[in-house]
């Protein structure tokens, strides 16, 4: 469109009327503004998708559509079965159907592969649990995880799954916590309420005990 507008003007009327041509040149062309693509994502992104794909971290090629039955899911182009139930674990990415199958979708994937499968959900009425996440550097120099997942409360530290978690005890005065066998550290000063917090409420919607001394 530039290389055949030509503006020559020499006063602020001509200038005026000008852009007024162009941009009623611009709306017959469907051309808008980049000022509101920002606008028009948020607008899509609440949009139901038809189907969503991606290559999760086992290689396999995964894709969700909504049927008649619900949601299905169709492997390496194969179709396996309807999905009743989602679990999606944000800590890693790892998303499970009903029967505990699945793998982790990589993290570029991630934000457009959730928010269309949510969407879809609850379109067609299927349920999806996110659980979610605790982490810290405890005292000990140890990176904790406390996850909710399909098993109960589970506990990592350095990366490495060690143990389901059936009691949580806090002892506030020296930010102390600790499991039902006894293992763990201080927390983080400046965080400590922070992950109490969040800890104490996990824990209450699962039904693990948790602790104040």
């Amino acid at each position: 469109l530039g290389s055949h507008l030509y503006i020559n003007m020499s006063t602020n009327e001509r200038m005026r009327g000008a852009l007024l041509d162009l941009v009623k040149r611009l709306k017959e062309m469907n051309v808008k503004p980049s000022s509101r693509v920002s606008e028009e994502k948020k607008e899509t992104a609440t949009e139901i998708p038809k189907d969503v794909t991606y290559i999760d971290s086992d290689g396999d090629a995964m894709h969700f559509m909504i049927t008649p039955e619900g949601i299905g899911q169709f492997v390496n182009k194969k179709y396996t079965k309807a999905v009743t139930k989602f679990g999606y674990r944000p800590i890693d990415g790892d998303l499970r159907d009903q029967d505990g199958y699945g793998a982790v979708i990589n993290k570029k994937d991630r934000e457009r592969v959730i928010n269309g499968l949510r969407l879809m959900c609850a379109e067609v009425g299927v349920p999806f649990i996110s659980y979610e996440a605790v982490t810290y550097i405890d005292s000990d120099g140890d990176s904790i995880i406390f996850v909710d997942s399909p098993r109960g409360l589970c506990h990592y530290a350095n990366g490495r799954f060690t143990k389901i978690i059936k009691r949580l005890t806090y002892q506030k005065s020296i930010l102390d916590l600790r499991d039902q066998d006894g293992w763990g550290a201080g927390l983080p000063p400046d965080r400590a309420s922070e992950i109490v917090d969040d800890l104490s409420k996990t824990c209450r919607n699962i039904g693990v005990p948790f602790k104040f001394i």
